[in-house]
């Protein structure tokens, strides 16, 4: 198979794991660096986990994760052993933080950075009990 058909592959299955809610599959498709970045976003909103499992299934347990059913990956830039893919909603488009940034890693393709793009004033809704 050839590089962009398996990064498009691993986006798409994230995407399947998000809309499934399965914090099991989501971590596995994460990079340490970026379960490591997960846990310090649940630190920087006072949240506390006991898992990385656990903090994916707060984050992708909100109300706004089963848009992810209709998301679709629109291209996949490679670059050395780095893929940046990008989607979007058929209805809501895409904004520019629409990406999934992977590594190759023994082979695979892993999301590689937790984007956690809110500001300091106003905390994502997972933050929320």
């Amino acid at each position: 198979m050839d590089r962009g058909r398996a990064a498009r592959e691993a986006a798409e299955q994230f995407i399947a794991a998000i809309v499934s809610g399965d914090a099991a599959a989501i971590t596995a498709l994460m990079t340490p660096k970026a379960q490591d970045e997960l846990l310090q976003s649940m630190r920087r909103w006072g949240v506390s986990v006991a898992t990385v499992q656990d903090a994916a299934a707060r984050v992708w347990n909100a109300r706004w994760t089963p848009l992810f059913a209709d998301v679709r990956v629109d291209s996949v830039e490679i670059e050395g052993e780095h893929a940046t893919v990008t989607y979007s909603h058929p209805e809501y488009g895409r904004d520019d933080d629409d990406v999934f940034p992977l590594a190759e890693i023994d082979g695979r393709w892993l999301l590689d950075e937790f984007l956690d793009d809110y500001d300091d004033d106003s905390p994502p809704v997972w933050a929320f009990p």
